[in-house]
């Protein structure tokens, strides 16, 4: 695996640990797995995240900033258009999608696991809760510089970006085109702004 320059090891260790589970799920989630994985010595993942819940919780909080960063790109790329229309938005939105779909795809498949470990711990529960939150308040913001008022409609706009993923990722038959994922966002987009 090739190591970025200048990475901090609890980077890499995270963002290995990501990988690990997306494409091994749960059970393949261990502190020897990410050490073989990453080419660390054995106990390298373990000095960092002593237990699974710690290395658990690294995963998730990795996860958070990585797709926060990726809402975070396409909307200032949004920003910087000149009076950015509905469907610009849903063009972001749609490559956002897009990159869930394909070249993040494991990434998308951690974090379906973090779901299913969240169902049966509270504290992942808890961790992604407070990651859903930061998604939303995101999600709201974005909306509000659409139209004011509009950010009310955060989690069904959230909710449809989800579920289109879904389809993807896991529905090949069925995937939509890049154009007709967004002319379904911008027809919710147009909706949305109209309530």
């Amino acid at each position: 695996m090739t190591i970025p320059k200048n990475e901090p090891r609890s980077e890499l260790v995270s963002r290995v640990a990501t990988i690990v589970l997306g494409e091994l799920g749960s059970g393949g989630l261990t502190h020897r797995a990410v050490d073989q994985r990453a080419g660390l010595r054995e106990g390298s993942t373990s000095n960092l995240f002593r237990t699974r819940s710690a290395l658990v919780a690294a995963v998730c909080e990795y996860l958070t900033r990585h797709d926060l960063g990726q809402m975070r790109e396409a909307a200032e790329r949004f920003a910087r258009r000149p009076g950015g229309t509905v469907q610009q938005a849903a063009a972001e939105l749609a490559g956002i999608v897009e990159a869930w779909a394909d070249e993040n795809a494991t990434y998308t498949c951690a974090r379906l696991e973090l779901f299913l470990i969240a169902r049966r711990d509270k504290a992942v529960a808890a961790d992604l809760g407070r990651a859903r939150q930061a998604f939303r308040a995101f999600t709201a913001q974005w909306l509000d510089t659409l139209s004011a008022g509009a950010a009310t409609h955060a989690a069904s706009l959230m909710a449809y970006m989800e579920g289109l993923t879904m389809l993807q990722l896991f529905h090949p038959g069925e995937r939509l085109s890049r154009k007709r994922m967004e002319s379904g966002l911008a027809r919710l987009l147009t909706a949305m702004l109209a309530s």
